[in-house]
C-alpha cells in the first residue's frame, strides 16, 4: 500500500509532467483550437461553398478530418485552405488559431521528427515549427496549388534551422572555457507572444460575436487555384 509520502511524490511528478506538456507551444495551440470547436456553437465553415463538403455548417475539427482523408480531392483541399488563410489574414486571431488547429497533425509530426534525436531543449524546435507556419501563413501564394504542402515545408525549414544552429554551436571544453552572454531565441519569443495574443483575443467574445451571438459570414468566396497542378510533388495525408 502506498504511503502518503509516496503518493505526494508521484502526484508532484505528474504535476511537473503536466506543466511541462502544457508549456509546449503546439500544446497551447491545440488547447486554443479545442476551445474554438467545443460547445454548442463551434467555429465552422459553410460547407455549401466547397464541393465535396456537406451542405451545412462544418466545424473546423471535422473539416480537418475530412481534408486528411485520402479520397479528398486536391482541389477541395486547396479551396478550403485558401478560404482559411484569407480569413486569417482579414479577421485575425480566431481564424489564425483555426488554421493552426487544422494543420496540427502535420505540425506535430514535423516537430516530433526534428526533436526525436535531439538531446537539447525541444521547446525551441516546436516554437520554430509553429513560427515558420505562422510566418508563411501571411505570405503564401493562394493562386498556386498545394497550399498546405507549402505551409508544411515552411514549418519544417524553420524547425530544421533551429536544429542546425544548435548542432553547430560550439561545445564547451575544459580548456580555456569562456562563458558567453545568453542569447534570446527569436522563434521561441515570437511564438510566446503570438500564443499569448491568440489566447487573449480568442477569449474575447467580441472576436467572433456580433450583436450578442456568433457571427457566421457566408459571403466568403473561395480562391480557386489557377495554376496547373504539378505532378512531381509528393502527396501525404498529413501535408496536403
Amino acid at each position: 500500500m502506498a504511503t502518503k509520502n509516496q503518493f505526494r511524490h508521484t502526484r508532484r511528478g505528474r504535476d511537473s509532467e503536466d506543466c511541462e506538456r502544457d508549456g509546449m507551444p503546439l500544446d497551447s495551440a491545440r488547447a486554443a483550437f479545442e476551445w474554438l470547436v467545443t460547445g454548442p456553437h463551434p467555429v465552422c465553415l459553410d460547407g455549401r461553398l466547397f464541393p465535396g463538403l456537406p451542405a451545412r455548417r462544418v466545424p473546423l475539427n471535422e473539416v480537418r478530418d475530412r481534408l486528411l482523408r485520402r479520397r479528398c480531392p486536391q482541389g477541395v483541399r486547396d479551396a478550403v485552405w485558401a478560404h482559411l488563410v484569407l480569413r486569417s489574414r482579414t479577421e485575425g486571431a480566431t481564424w489564425t488559431v483555426g488554421c493552426v488547429g487544422v494543420a496540427l497533425p502535420a505540425l506535430t509530426r514535423i516537430a516530433a521528427m526534428l526533436s526525436a534525436r535531439f538531446a537539447g531543449e525541444v521547446t525551441d524546435i516546436h516554437a520554430a515549427v509553429l513560427a515558420g507556419f505562422l510566418a508563411e501563413l501571411a505570405r503564401v501564394d493562394l493562386t498556386k496549388p498545394r497550399i498546405m504542402l507549402r505551409l508544411r515545408w515552411a514549418a519544417y525549414r524553420a524547425g530544421h534551422t533551429v536544429v542546425r544552429e544548435a548542432l553547430d554551436a560550439p561545445v564547451p571544453s575544459g580548456y580555456a572555457f569562456r562563458s558567453s552572454p545568453a542569447r534570446a531565441d527569436k522563434s521561441s519569443a515570437q511564438v510566446t507572444g503570438v500564443i499569448g495574443r491568440l489566447r487573449w483575443d480568442v477569449g474575447r467574445p467580441a472576436v467572433f460575436r456580433r450583436g450578442g451571438g456568433r457571427h457566421h459570414d457566408r459571403s466568403w468566396c473561395c480562391a480557386w487555384p489557377t495554376s496547373p497542378r504539378p505532378i512531381s510533388l509528393p502527396c501525404y495525408a498529413c501535408c496536403r
